[in-house]
Parts: structure tokens; C-alpha cells; sequence
């Protein structure tokens, strides 16, 4: 197929960014309350948010969230942006609450870390509107239980592994029929504070995606 022809327009004072992989734009992406996206930058990182060329924010941090991060974040992101709001040790009503907030703040979806409880997942649903990402990082983990909950989307996120787990045609533990999408990560992603992580159907094609 012929490459079309893009016209870009440039800034002397945006030359640095952080570029996505010119791969990224042959993935299918996934369509989340009517924009189509088929890149996330996972940072918090404010610099990095403003200066990128990705379509969307992952915003998940190893500190208790705050609502006062995630408003910063949407505040200065000119990006959908997909809010952590706990699981671990943050969990229940506390993350619910803050799930809501998140979504009043203009949050596109709320992300929720791998201990977190079906029954808390499934009260989060009751109360939203935008969807939850829920993220997976074993095969141990009850994957079927959380779509049954109400997960919208699979954050597979399982270091090395992330190919394995996202690959059913593999052995892997993520099956398409519960599956809809899934946030690839793979060994090669990390760049300094940020991620890029190509979001891709599962389908046999992943691990040449992933790797």
C-alpha cells in the first residue's frame, strides 16, 4: 500500500520531544469515548506530558494517589488521560470516591493495580461512566472474574512475560473472548521516566509487537 502523504507543520521551540515509533501508527489502536488512540506515554511526568506526540496519558505512580496529582496531570495535559486510582493498599470506598472524582475531572478512564478486589471493581462500575483499566501482571491472576466485574480494558503489564501473557495463540493466560484490548508493554518501552506502550488487538501477530 502507498504510504500517504502527510503535511506536518513544525515548532523551532518543539524540535525536542519525546517521538513514538513510527510503527506505532500501523496498530489498529482502540476507539475510547469516540477518539481513537493508538499510543500511551506512561508518565507523570509534566515536561514529558506537554512534550510528546503520544495520543494518550497513563498516569500510574508507586505512591498513594492523590486528587490533587491526577487534576495537575488532566489540568495540564492536552491528552486523554487515564488516571491510577489504587488497589494495593489504597482500595474500597477510598477508591471509588476517587474514581469519581477523577471522572468529574475529566479523567478518560481510571486504572486500577492488579490486588484490587472484583466486589470493590464492581461497585466502581455502578457509579462511572468512562471505562476501567484494570492491569494484569501474572497468570495467576482471575482475569475472566474482573471482565465479569465490569473491566473495559486489560492493562497487560507483565514485564519480560507481557508477550506471553497477552498471547493466547501462545499459551499465554489473556484469551480474546475476555480480552478486548491490551495495553502491550514491552522490555524495549522504558525510555528514562516514560514508557511507550503500543496498544494492539491480542492476536497472534502481538509477541512480533511486543518484542
Amino acid at each position: 500500500m502507498e504510504k500517504k502523504f502527510i503535511p506536518e507543520v513544525k515548532s523551532n521551540l518543539r524540535n525536542r520531544m519525546v517521538h513514538i515509533p513510527e510503527a506505532m501508527y500501523k496498530a489498529s489502536g482502540i476507539t475510547v469515548l469516540g477518539k481513537r488512540i493508538k499510543t500511551l506515554v506512561f508518565t507523570t511526568d509534566i515536561a514529558i506530558i506537554n512534550n510528546t506526540n503520544g495520543h494518550a496519558i497513563m498516569a500510574v505512580y508507586p505512591f498513594t494517589p492523590t486528587l490533587a496529582i491526577t487534576n495537575a496531570i488532566i489540568m495540564s495535559s492536552s491528552l486523554p488521560v487515564f488516571a491510577g486510582v489504587g488497589g494495593g493498599i489504597t482500595s474500597g470506598i477510598r477508591s471509588i470516591n476517587m474514581a469519581l472524582q477523577a471522572e468529574m475531572l475529566g479523567a478518560y478512564g481510571v486504572i486500577v493495580n492488579a490486588p484490587m478486589k472484583n466486589e470493590t471493581i464492581a461497585q466502581m462500575k455502578k457509579v462511572l461512566d468512562i471505562p476501567i483499566v484494570a492491569t494484569i501482571v501474572s497468570a495467576y491472576d482471575d482475569i475472566e472474574g474482573k471482565i465479569k466485574s465490569g473491566v473495559d480494558i486489560l492493562n497487560v503489564s507483565g514485564g519480560k512475560k507481557t508477550a506471553f501473557l497477552g498471547w493466547s495463540g501462545g499459551g499465554g493466560s489473556v484469551s480474546p473472548t475476555y480480552a478486548i484490548r491490551c495495553f502491550s508493554v514491552g522490555d524495549d518501552c522504558v525510555a528514562g521516566s516514560a514508557s511507550l506502550c503500543d496498544m494492539t488487538p491480542l492476536s497472534p501477530a502481538l509477541p512480533s509487537v511486543c518484542t
